[in-house]
């Protein structure tokens, strides 16, 4: 006895002793800590039978507890609930059984431990453990009553008797039967209705319906509508070919320099030997041919080298089209960082590259600007830059994030840095969305249906769904009473929208009112509708460091939240807890289209292509050529010529895409953000081109 306790303490110290390299106290980084049942996938070698219930699938919830429901729709032994398939009692619950029903005469029906009944107080009950299969005993010992896993109906297994006289399916049902609701790829094609993904084309026939018969397929309906290897050519099946016919075909009629066709297993040419020729459309350059491009493949070409300013020269019928070069369609700045997208779809960055923000897969910093590391068959339609991360949405309304994601704030469902775009997750399909917003430490996005997403951190309930827990992966906003959005902007440490009817509503940190005056100051961690002068109604939004900025359908803009630095507009420096007109000399009819929130100042874009910006100046960043603050808005000094169309700032420096697509930027150039090619403190003074 005490070397069985010595064995067991030994052995105890040496499983306690063996730890995990890893050490994490985070749920969500798939390591089951101290407190947690699970992490992600890893369910720490649990299932729902090893917890006690007859089946389902055990899952793992975001707060690292198991999540046992699909587990309790098989049910267990001891919730006083007979489930047929696998109890026979539960309890004191008989299922309305007695000695009698069960033809084995009077006396008292008990009910094991297992579930079972135990008829040892029948009058005929026999006796469990005489090793005779008698009574309502399906076994005893060793005595199985001539039934195999196989007889019974399974693929394979050894079966067993338990104690109380009851087949024991264990190892029967590792290998599975047919009609268990689950296809055992090694003995069986499908389960009742249950195909496995396949139909009768999915196997190669041209149509009919495939069935299930005994768990193996029945092709005989699909039999019925033919299969390639029959000999002839079905065009109007998507046939090529079929054996040697080939329907007149040859490498040449079908483009290619030369080589001799063949037919596959699958009515299709093999084109191999035509391949080996070439053709026009195979992205390969052959001179030879007097091709200059292929496809996407230019060579060594590039806009720059062709004597245009970015983008990709396009290729036609083998030739370049350089025409195809273009400048800038969209911009957005981050913390000393600037990102951009060109006519073509691609998105470019330069500047600081911490964590990756500029999204190249590196972490060097750039004076010009850099490709964005974007998938294959991706383009950019929108782009956001945020203090250290930065998203775009793609030509299908997609989302992606890169950078720096230390509060989950790329949404990918991790918390790991991405040095090139990953596309943010979603456990089902994704929506299609209009709008991101980067901010400091979260993001939002807002999709077609008007429904808003945030993710990143909410330590001040800045993602609005009430939850006031950071999360790597979108969570939905709260929208009661009918709210839907159809712009989003993230500040710091908060969030505000507009909603579809043109009303502003914000949630998160509070300071400075930004919230609207009967906030009190109060932190919200769902959207909090602010007070707006009356007949006032937006279409666009842009939140700053405690203050934001909209514009009405009137075209004129209105801001409120902190007033430090006169960021406001309004000649002071004093806070304003409702949205208030800002007085921008404009003329007759001009208007505001675009307005962009920083940390210390706000600048503004109107309808005949002027830019006026106000608050700090520090590092030349309103664009007046000197660093004298502004209460109120002062005019950007234009180029000679240039309209502005979109200005995006952000901290210390701000860029503008003029009326020919190019892109200027002045202010803070400390890490290149400002695209003159160098990367130093100096400061840019006026506005300056952005050159390749």
């Amino acid at each position: 006895m005490k070397l069985i306790t010595l064995l067991l303490v030994t052995t105890g110290l040496l499983i306690f002793s063996c730890t995990d390299d890893k050490k994490s106290n985070t749920c969500g980084d798939d390591f089951v800590d101290i407190g947690e049942d699970c992490d992600n996938t890893n369910l720490n070698q649990q299932s729902c039978t090893s917890l006690g219930y007859h089946g389902g699938t055990l899952a793992c919830t975001s707060n690292c507890q198991f999540n046992v429901s699909s587990c309790e729709e098989f049910g267990r032994c001891g919730n006083s609930t007979v489930e047929g398939n696998f109890e026979e009692c539960d309890g004191l619950n008989l299922d309305s059984k007695t000695c009698g029903s069960l033809s084995l005469g009077g006396g008292s029906l008990n009910c094991t431990d297992n579930c079972h009944f135990d008829t040892s107080n029948c009058e005929q009950g026999g006796v469990c453990g005489n090793d005779v299969a008698d009574g309502i005993e399906n076994c005893d010992g060793d005595d199985l009553d001539g039934e195999t896993c196989e007889s019974l109906g399974y693929h394979g297994g050894t079966l067993l008797c338990d104690a109380d006289c009851r087949y024991d399916f264990a190892q029967c049902e590792t290998y599975g039967r047919c009609g268990d609701n689950e296809i055992q790829d090694l003995y069986e094609d499908c389960e009742g209705i249950n195909l496995n993904g396949e139909d009768c084309e999915s196997l190669g026939y041209y149509g009919g319906t495939l069935t299930c018969s005994n768990c193996q397929y029945n092709l005989t309906d699909c039999a019925l509508y033919g299969i390639c290897g029959d000999g002839l050519v079905q065009s109007d099946e998507g046939e090529i070919c079929d054996g040697t016919d080939f329907d007149g075909a040859t490498c040449i009629s079908l483009g290619y320099y030369g080589g001799t066709l063949s037919c596959d297993t699958n009515c299709s040419t093999i084109l191999t030997s035509c391949e080996q020729a070439g053709r026009c459309g195979d992205s390969i350059i052959q001179s030879t041919h007097s091709e200059t491009c292929d496809t996407d493949n230019i060579g060594t070409e590039t806009c720059q080298n062709l004597g245009y300013w970015t983008g990709t020269p396009g290729c036609n019928e083998c030739q370049l089209v350089p025409q195809e070069c273009n400048g800038f369609v969209a911009i957005s700045s981050g913390n000393q960082s600037t990102f951009a997208i060109d006519k073509s779809g691609q998105g470019w960055a330069f500047g600081n590259n911490n964590n990756g923000k500029l999204g190249n897969g590196t972490e060097t910093a750039s004076g010009v600007p850099v490709m964005i590391d974007m998938p294959i068959g991706v383009t950019f339609t929108s782009i956001s830059g945020g203090e250290q991360h930065a998203c775009a949405i793609d030509q299908n309304s997609k989302l992606w994030c890169w950078g720096y994601n230390n509060w989950g704030n790329l949404g990918n469902h991790s918390y790991a840095n991405a040095l090139s775009p990953a596309e943010v997750y979603w456990a089902s399909t994704s929506p299609d969305f209009v709008k991101v917003s980067a901010g400091g430490r979260s993001t939002c996005a807002v999709d077609t249906t008007g429904q808003a997403y945030c993710w990143g951190n909410s330590d001040y309930g800045q993602l609005g769904d009430g939850m006031f827990s950071s999360s790597d992966e979108p969570v939905l906003v709260t929208q009661t009473g009918g709210l839907l959005f159809a712009d989003v902007s993230v500040g710091q440490n908060f969030a505000c929208g507009i909603s579809t009817s043109g009303n502003v509503y914000c949630w998160g940190r509070g300071a400075k009112n930004i919230l609207g005056a009967d906030s009190g100051g109060e932190t919200s961690g769902i959207p909090y509708e602010v007070p707006i002068p009356s007949g006032v109604s937006f279409i666009s939004i842009e939140s700053g460091f405690y203050h934001a900025c909209a514009i009405s359908t009137m075209g004129q803009l209105y801001c409120w939240g902190s007033g430090l630095n006169g960021k406001l507009g309004q000649g002071d420096e004093v806070p304003l807890s409702s949205p208030t007109l800002v007085n921008i000399s404009v003329s007759t009819g001009e208007t505001i289209i675009s307005v962009q929130c920083a940390n210390s100042h706000t600048c503004a874009v109107t309808s005949t292509g002027k830019v006026w910006c106000w608050g700090d100046a520090n590092k030349y960043k309103l664009g007046t050529g000197d660093q004298v603050d502004s209460f109120v808005p002062v005019q950007v000094i234009m180029p000679t010529g240039i309209t502005f169309s979109t200005i995006a700032t952000n901290y210390n420096h701000g860029c503008a895409l003029d009326q020919y697509s190019n892109m200027w930027c002045w202010g803070e150039n400390q890490y290149g953000q400002c695209g003159t090619g160098v990367i130093s403190g100096n400061n840019v003074s006026l506005e300056t081109i952005v050159e390749p």
